[in-house]
């Protein structure tokens, strides 16, 4: 018999450099399914980013779920879009990379699985940051 699943949250993954950052919006649900909503590529400037937050909020239609946003301690070129994030109350994981590394490393993965980037494949992080159960916040499991 099969069971009856349901959304769980959004994850907008983020692979930042210097110059533009890589997105991936993602819906996970109750068993554990990931489905993609939508990838882009913008500019790593203050002045995208509010084009980046209405193409979220274009393919984020269900408001009543949570949504995390993602992505690599990378030197400085992640903290505009952090503190971007957390000014807008964006519930936001900044992880290490060695941990995301060897994550992926034990399920098999590279690290283009980890931002589903690589050709549809499904997405580790949302996975990762993402307990079965709502009422648990992830991050505490990651941090302790």
């Amino acid at each position: 018999m099969k069971s009856a699943t349901a959304p769980l949250r959004y994850c907008v993954g983020f692979d930042i450099s210097k110059d533009s950052i890589q997105v991936c919006l993602s819906l996970i649900d109750t068993a554990g399914k990931v489905t993609i909503r939508g990838t882009t590529k913008v500019s790593n400037k203050l002045s995208a980013f509010a084009g980046l937050q209405t193409w979220i909020s274009k393919h984020y239609k269900q408001t009543d779920l949570p949504i995390r946003y993602v992505m690599e301690s990378t030197g400085v070129y992640h903290e505009q879009l952090a503190w971007y994030l957390f000014n807008a109350d964006g519930a936001i994981s900044v992880i290490l990379p060695n941990k995301a590394k060897h994550y992926l490393k034990s399920l098999g993965r590279n690290r283009a699985d980890f931002y589903g980037l690589s050709k549809g494949q499904g997405i580790s992080f949302v996975i990762f940051f993402t307990s079965r159960d709502h009422r648990i916040d992830p991050m505490y499991e990651f941090i302790s």
